[in-house]
């Protein structure tokens, strides 16, 4: 079991919650390498355990690479502390959130992507009282 301070899992079990979640999630250390992906059952965006200890600018087009760069070293230097954007790949509209995560005294530890295909989402009206 990991003894986190809300409760404690196995492996296994953080896993499987992960990978049950309705989003992907990369996490990307302070040496931007890719650290973590999670595998949920309708990816957008596939991935290989390959690209695990490998810089996170070679896992993006050539023609993003310069402003994943510049969000990476506005969150190491604390200029934000999050991003997002929507696009569509592939039919199906993508929401893209990119949080800085830091440790409680505020060191830069990485960058949490969060991925969402919201396509379904957007056609949902709110429910009555």
């Amino acid at each position: 079991m990991i003894r986190l301070k809300t409760g404690d899992l196995s492996p296994g079990q953080i896993e499987c919650l992960l990978d049950t979640l309705p989003f992907e999630i990369t996490f990307v250390d302070e040496n931007d390498l890719v650290r973590f992906f999670n595998r949920p059952l309708d990816m957008v965006f596939t991935r290989s355990v390959d690209i695990l200890g490998h810089g996170v600018l070679d896992c993006h087009p050539e023609k993003s690479r310069a402003m994943v760069g510049r969000m990476l070293e506005n969150f190491r230097n604390g200029g934000h502390e999050a991003a997002e954007f929507v696009k569509q790949v592939d039919g199906r509209v993508m929401h893209i959130r990119y949080f800085a995560v830091r440790d409680p005294d505020g060191t830069f530890l990485g960058c949490l992507e969060v991925a969402q295909d919201i396509t379904r989402i957007k056609t949902l009206e709110p429910e009555g009282d």
